[in-house]
């Protein structure tokens, strides 16, 4: 639940007159009862004030995020005076000037000024995030409907950040070769979206795998026999068992929201059974709410803590084929059940893949892509989940997935696109809709 300080600005050095800013910041407190938000009242003040009063109120560690209260017609100069003060995630709500709504006409012979004061506080917003400043502007007043809608999907928007910036990736590789060459972007990752690695040794989950007991691997398998059809030989399903135990300690011990394997460049036969079980094992493990993700390298996975952030059940998938007459693509996913399944029981395979069929419904697949060295790009497509042949997981997206994402993304329950697209500009990121332009 994000926390949010509400403060006015006024242009002048005012008395306490409940008006402007001062009333508007009252009404958005009174409207923030029975939502999802905790908001807290920083009072009001004029410029010369603000520093003295206002300000260290907004830079206290309990805050989330500001919203600042100033009139259309308040000074530039003065509004990015108090913006710096501000060290949090900021929202600007620009109250119409002197009462009037944001649409009213004005009279003839000062039209052309109101309409230049009345913009002065968008166009501050404007240019303060070209400078990759974290702020947003809503035009309102305090206890409009409206108003308040928009301003929760920035308070949505940063709790998804939060979300995000408590999430940790874990990387696993051996511990000898240091992070491997597959996870050269990870810095990129980490400062776009907050995301947090963590180095894990292949060797100590290879212990774990062997430490696994007769009755554990018994009792892990009874609890997916009714959820999973088996078509691999015994001693396949018992490797895939062992490594979805071994996930299950490793994720409790480090409290990963999702785990990659990467087996670098001198992996041995442990990593390479590692590597051939893991997706398998996670999508067991999955089945009993862990949220561990390892198909699709750490692009994709990162791509499902994005959707999850957002509220969306997700899963890392790959597409394993397509039917041109239907025009729908076949996936392979490493599905959390519990959340997405649909009447069909997940399949694992000879290939130690889990086939899922998902539920039918609306769709969101998203990638990371990073078409330059430091660049990131939210590219993602809707769509909807459709029955396919053999019980498979088919959808049919408003756009093919080789225009976006190759063989690897992650699949999100709804549709997303929207969210993706506030979550990108707050971030000061790109978002782009599979086939179009990037957004602006």
């Amino acid at each position: 639940m994000p926390r949010i300080a509400i403060a006015g600005l006024d242009r002048h050095d005012a008395g306490a007159a409940p008006t402007g800013p001062r009333a508007a910041g009252a009404a958005l407190l009174a409207r923030f009862e029975g939502t999802s938000v905790t908001a807290a009242s920083a009072g009001a003040a004029g410029p010369a004030d603000f520093a003295r009063r206002v300000a260290p109120g907004l830079r206290r560690g309990d805050v989330d995020g500001v919203i600042l209260c100033v009139e259309a017609t308040a000074h530039p100069h003065q509004v990015r005076a108090a913006l710096r003060l501000v060290d949090r995630p900021a929202l600007l709500l620009s109250l119409p000037a002197d009462g009037a709504e944001p649409d009213d006409d004005v009279a003839a012979g000062g039209a052309a000024t109101a309409r230049r004061a009345r913009t002065s506080v968008a166009e501050l917003a404007f240019t303060l995030r070209a400078e990759r400043v974290n702020v947003d502007v809503v035009a309102g007043r305090g206890d409009c409907a409206a108003t308040l809608a928009r301003i929760l999907q920035w308070t949505d928007t940063l709790d998804a950040s939060k979300r995000l910036a408590a999430t940790d990736i874990g990387i696993l590789s051996a511990a000898s070769e240091g992070m491997p060459r597959a996870a050269a972007g990870l810095p990129a990752l980490s400062h776009a979206l907050g995301l947090r690695f963590v180095a894990l040794d292949s060797a100590d989950l290879a212990r774990r795998r062997g430490a696994v007991s007769r009755f554990r691997l018994r009792r892990k398998l009874a609890d997916f026999a009714d959820a999973v059809d088996i078509g691999c030989a015994p001693a396949a399903i018992e490797a895939v068992l062992r490594t979805a135990c071994a996930l299950d300690d490793v994720v409790w011990a480090t409290r990963c929201g999702a785990i990659v394997h990467c087996p670098g460049t001198r992996a041995g036969a442990e990593d390479a059974l590692i590597e051939r079980t893991l997706a398998a094992g996670a999508a067991l493990l999955n089945g009993r709410g862990l949220p561990v993700a390892g198909r699709g390298g750490v692009n994709a996975a990162a791509a499902r803590c994005v959707l999850e952030a957002l509220g969306a059940p997700a899963a890392c998938a790959e597409r394993v084929g397509t039917h041109i007459p239907s025009a729908t693509t076949a996936w392979a996913v490493d599905v959390p059940h519990r959340h997405l399944a649909g009447t069909h029981r997940a399949r694992l395979d000879g290939e130690l893949r889990v086939t899922q069929a998902l539920a039918a419904g609306p769709v969101t697949a998203l990638a990371l892509v990073e078409p330059a060295p430091g660049m990131l790009v939210l590219r993602f497509a809707e769509g909807m989940i459709v029955d396919g042949p053999d019980g498979r997981c088919d959808v049919a997206l408003d756009a093919s997935p080789d225009r976006f994402t190759g063989a690897r993304c992650a699949l999100g329950r709804g549709h997303a696109g929207l969210a993706i697209e506030r979550l990108a500009r707050y971030l000061n990121l790109d978002a782009q809709r599979a086939g179009q332009g990037l957004s602006d």
